[in-house]
Formats: structure tokens, C-alpha cells, sequence
């Protein structure tokens, strides 16, 4: 009976599991293609917005070799184009690229933010450029000018745009479009490594706020109704999100090709308008520290990652070592549960024992199960024993190893960090290259899951010599063999090697509380 408790667990645990690996982090749909849109550089010999087209390149327009004008802080260096006022390119001066050797740089076939209007064209002249401000004159075939201003922030890297209407009304400033892109460049593109857009919106003003979550490429052009407060596109590490202040525009995303992703907001323009732009990582304590720790929904399970994540840098900031500070993370975590686990090693052991009882139990009441039932737990009530603490320690941990999986995904601190043999923590370990791409287990060859799933296989070796099950028992047997370790193997095969290491130095430490709970 507790075998069989055990498995049914064990078993709900990893289809959970694997649900959210394979679900909830879906993998990459197909390329998507749309009207009016290119996926290739394309050199242009005149400003986009001199000659609109239909479509959304005259939203979200390649790039051209105009020249350019840079403003510079500590954290970003911003590229503009002279003639578009178009956000071109930038580089994260604190974060190194995939190769670890330049600094991490956005933007690439199509500008990462441009300010275009729906209906006019628009012409860009720029007025004067300061340390930390850019200012244009953008004229409207109407007649009607405004004065569009950039404002690098000296402490964050946080853009700031200022739209302050010169001459004209609100009639004649038809609607504007705020529109940003974000190319696939932080990493290699995985299953963990996805484009995504977020959109933090609400119904009513006044109304709570909301979430919606697109993963990219889109198969076809997402409305998001008028609403939105904040709107961030994002891949694992990196992202780059919008704070369009007072105004509520309406939002459309789309997929200009299969390594991007776009969104455009409908604006009306007043007298003047405000909007932030963070370009940074995908790390809730960056974005927080920037003013906006809105851009992505942080349920519970996040605000336990985040707690986790938080005591794990505590660690690493004494060990200067993250796969060091790992191991002591385990340690720290397997001791607050320590007295869950022992409750549970020795309840089950008292189990172990009440079995022969339980037997004469069932055989003496086997034409009446809900008798024999009474009596079963009559004697667990006896001897304080309880059939569910035996699993309580499995259901600790789960949702300590979600939140995990959620928190290290994007925790930008664990980005390079090397340990041993791993090069990236952040990344499934690639001790070696495989010659063709397997199913399951990718093109790579990752030694630490493996180790995870033997460090398993002793943890219920301990578990048998404290509590040793027949030997014609199945259940028992498929419990105390390799099987079960090797599909958790399997399932977190190509996850990040921080979190394997975490659950394999869990799976060693509980082992050795089992021998202190048989003395």
C-alpha cells in the first residue's frame, strides 16, 4: 500500500513535470510570414518614412546606411538614425554576447523602436544632440511639427521619450505609432531560449491589471484591446519593454520572420506625450531596480523563485562561485527540510512495521473493504502514523524545483558563470558534441543529468535498506530500480545544468539523512 503511494506520486510528479516542460515551454512554432514584410537586409537609398508603403514596413522598417548619432551611459550605448529617429541598435556595455567576446548588441535587420504615423508622412530633422539627450523636429505633410525628444537615463538603462506638439492640433496629428522590435540575438535559439511577448493591460481604467503571454513566431497578427499599460518583448535573458505612461493604446503583435518579433501601439497625440523604453535583462531584480518590475506577471511560484534566487546570490557573494554556491544552496534547503524528510523517513519505517497488522486487517475483512478501511486507520491513528507523510517531502520539493526552473531560466547572474567542466550554468552542461541530433537528447551530449539520475538511484537504494519491500512486489521493484531516475534524467535532459546540479546534490544530501533517520 505505501509502495503503491509512493508510486501514484512519483508518477502525478514527473506528468507534471513533464507537462510544464513540454507545454508551458513549448517549442519554437514555424516560420511565419506577413504582407508587406521582409526577413533580409535591404540597403535603401531614401528614409523609410519619406516613402510609405502598405503594409508594416512602414511600422517596423529594415534599417538602411543612413548615418547615425549615439547617446551613451553607463549601462547602454543607443544608436538613432539621423534621418527616421529611429532606436537602431544597442549594445549592453555589462553583458558580454553569446561568444564572450564583444558586449551583448540589439538590433539588426529593423530598428528595435520607431515612432511612425499612420496616416502622414513624416519628416525628421534633427535639432541638437547632448550627452545624455537627442532632439528632433518631425514635420507632418499637414503642416503640423513636433518636438520628439530621447533622454538616456545616467542610472539605468532606461530610454525616455518626449513627444511635445509645436504647431497644429489634435486634428491634424492623426494617430501615431509607437512600434519596437526584438531580434533573436541573446543566445541560442531553444526550447529555453524562445521570443515571447508580454502585455500587461487592464479592462477598465482603474480596473487590476492583467497579463497576456504570446509566444513567438505568431501565425498571424495579435490584437490586444485598448488597455495597455506596458507592453515587453523578450527572449530568455534579454528583452525590451515599453511603459507607454498615461496613454492606453491598443496593441498589435506580429512576427515579422522567424527570429523576430514586433509590436505596434496606436497612439493620439495630444499636446504632449511620455513613454519609457528598458532595454536590459530579463532579470526581475534589474528591472525592478529600472522601474519595471511590472513588465512580466510574477505569480506565486515566481515570488518563490525570486526568494530562492535572491538567498542563492547571497551565497555566491560569499563563495565567488555559483556552482559552489549551489551546492551550499542545496545544503541550506535540505536542512529547513530536514525535519519534513525525517517526520517522513521515520512515519514510513513506523508504516514498514504496521504492515503484518495491516495484513491480518485486510484478510480478516476482505469481503468488506470499507471495514477494513475503518480499521487501517484506526491503527495508523494508534501508532501516529499517517499514509501522506511519506510523500510530504516529494511535495515540499516540487514546488521548490518549479520555481527554480522559472527563476534561473531568465536569472541573468548564472549567464557564463563556469563550474568544473559546465562552461554555462545557465545552459545544459555540452560535455561533447554529438555527431547528429537525436531525439530527446538534442545535438549535444550532457554528462550531469546522468549523474543526477545515479544520484537518484542510490538515494532509493538508502530508501530500501530502511525500509525493504518484498521481493515479489512490483511496485517496489520499479521504485528501487534505475527506471524512475533515468526518465527524470530524460525530462530535464536538456535543462539549465544549475538546476540539475541543485537536484542531484538534493538527491545526495537526502541520502544521508536517511542514514541518520535509521540510527
Amino acid at each position: 500500500m505505501m509502495e503503491k503511494r509512493v508510486l501514484i506520486a512519483g508518477i502525478l510528479s514527473a506528468i507534471f513535470f513533464a507537462f510544464y516542460a513540454q507545454v508551458v515551454l513549448p517549442k519554437q512554432g514555424p516560420k511565419v510570414s506577413l504582407p508587406g514584410v521582409e526577413s533580409s537586409v535591404t540597403e535603401q537609398s531614401s528614409d523609410v518614412n519619406d516613402s510609405p508603403k502598405n503594409g508594416y514596413d512602414d511600422f517596423v522598417p529594415e534599417l538602411t546606411a543612413k548615418a547615425a548619432s549615439y547617446l551613451e551611459n553607463k549601462d547602454l550605448r543607443v544608436e538613432f538614425g539621423l534621418e527616421t529617429g529611429a532606436i537602431r541598435e544597442v549594445e549592453l556595455k555589462k553583458f558580454a554576447d553569446a561568444s564572450g567576446i564583444g558586449n551583448q548588441v540589439f538590433g539588426g535587420v529593423r530598428s528595435i523602436l520607431n515612432v511612425a504615423n499612420k496616416t502622414r508622412n513624416l519628416k525628421w530633422q534633427l535639432l541638437e544632440e547632448t550627452g545624455s539627450e537627442i532632439h528632433y523636429r518631425v514635420i507632418g505633410n499637414e503642416g503640423s511639427t513636433f518636438k520628439v525628444t530621447y533622454s538616456l537615463r545616467d542610472d539605468a538603462p532606461v530610454i525616455d521619450l518626449n513627444i511635445a506638439r509645436l504647431t497644429g492640433n489634435s486634428d491634424t496629428g492623426g494617430e501615431w505609432i509607437l512600434a519596437s522590435t526584438w531580434e533573436h540575438a541573446g543566445g541560442k535559439k531553444s526550447r529555453y531560449n524562445r521570443l515571447e511577448g508580454h502585455v500587461r493591460y487592464e479592462k477598465s481604467p482603474g480596473a487590476k491589471p492583467k497579463y497576456k503571454k504570446f509566444g513567438g513566431p505568431l501565425k498571424q497578427v495579435k490584437d490586444v484591446p485598448r488597455g495597455t499599460l506596458m507592453m515587453t518583448l523578450a527572449e530568455g535573458f534579454f528583452c525590451q519593454s515599453v511603459d507607454f505612461g498615461k496613454e492606453r493604446p491598443k496593441v498589435e503583435l506580429l512576427s515579422p520572420a522567424e527570429n523576430q518579433m514586433s509590436a505596434i501601439a496606436s497612439l493620439t497625440i495630444g499636446q504632449t506625450y511620455s513613454a519609457s523604453i528598458y532595454v536590459g535583462p530579463r532579470d526581475f531584480f534589474y528591472m525592478r531596480d529600472a522601474g519595471f518590475k511590472d513588465g512580466f506577471k510574477i505569480g506565486l511560484v515566481g515570488q518563490l523563485g525570486l526568494m530562492l534566487l535572491a538567498l542563492l546570490s547571497g551565497i555566491a557573494s560569499i563563495t565567488h562561485n555559483y556552482g559552489v554556491a549551489i551546492i551550499f544552496f542545496s545544503a541550506v534547503i535540505t536542512g529547513l527540510l530536514a525535519p519534513f524528510t525525517l517526520m517522513s523517513y521515520r512515519s514510513m519505517r513506523k508504516m514498514q512495521e504496521l504492515q503484518p497488522q495491516m495484513q491480518k486487517i485486510m484478510d480478516k475483512h476482505k469481503d468488506d473493504p470499507t471495514k477494513a478501511n475503518q480499521h487501517v486507520f484506526a491503527l495508523y491513528k494508534e501508532h501516529k502514523v499517517s499514509p501522506v507523510s511519506g510523500c510530504l517531502p516529494m511535495l515540499l520539493q516540487w514546488p521548490i524545483l518549479i520555481a527554480l526552473f522559472q527563476g534561473i531560466t531568465h536569472f541573468i547572474e548564472l549567464r557564463g558563470e563556469s563550474f568544473l567542466w559546465i562552461k554555462d550554468l545557465s545552459q545544459p552542461d555540452r560535455l561533447a558534441m554529438l555527431p547528429t541530433t537525436l531525439p530527446v537528447l538534442g545535438d549535444a551530449f550532457n554528462l550531469l543529468p546522468l549523474l543526477m539520475a545515479g544520484a537518484m538511484f542510490l538515494q532509493t537504494k538508502a530508501n530500501s535498506k530502511s525500509m525493504p519491500a518484498a521481493q515479489n512486489n512490483p511496485t517496489a521493484q520499479f521504485m528501487q530500480g534505475p527506471i524512475f531516475p533515468l526518465i527524470f534524467a530524460l525530462m530535464l535532459y536538456n535543462s539549465p545544468s544549475g538546476l540539475i546540479l541543485y537536484w542531484m546534490m538534493n538527491s545526495l544530501l537526502a541520502m544521508l539523512l536517511y542514514r541518520f533517520a535509521r540510527k
